[in-house]
């Protein structure tokens, strides 16, 4: 800080989290409330990684005079859905069997065995 300016006398810079309560009168603070609790319960569920994003703009528009915005926005993470294999049939319809394979005639269903026994033990049980 330069020698000649006294500090006692700068101005009180007000906190980000005063201006944030009062801009917009308080929707921005609400959203962004909002999108915390939404975005912790996403990420929790999901166990994925999700952002909640705040962007400020200012704009001059004259002496002493700026044009500030926002831009609130939640990533939530995605639910995946698990893809299915297909194979496709010469005329691209899509089926599970693979129309290449080997079709096999004359197979049978195996019974199934018997209970196996237990075997005597050699002390006579």
């Amino acid at each position: 800080m330069p020698e000649n300016i006294d500090e006692s006398e700068s101005p009180a810079v007000i906190p980000f989290a005063a201006w944030l309560q009062d801009h917009q009168r308080g929707s921005t603070h609400a959203a962004l409330t909002d999108g915390l609790h939404d975005l912790i319960e996403a990420v929790g569920r999901l166990q994925k990684e999700g952002k909640l994003v705040l962007t400020i703009t200012a704009k001059p528009v004259g002496a002493f005079q700026v044009m500030v915005g926002e831009e609130v926005v939640l990533k939530e993470p995605k639910e995946t859905r698990a893809p299915s294999i297909y194979f496709y049939d010469d005329a691209h319809n899509l089926v599970r069997d693979d129309p290449n394979a080997m079709q096999f005639e004359g197979l049978r269903e195996v019974p199934a065995p018997a209970p196996l026994r237990t075997a005597k033990g050699n002390d006579g049980e």
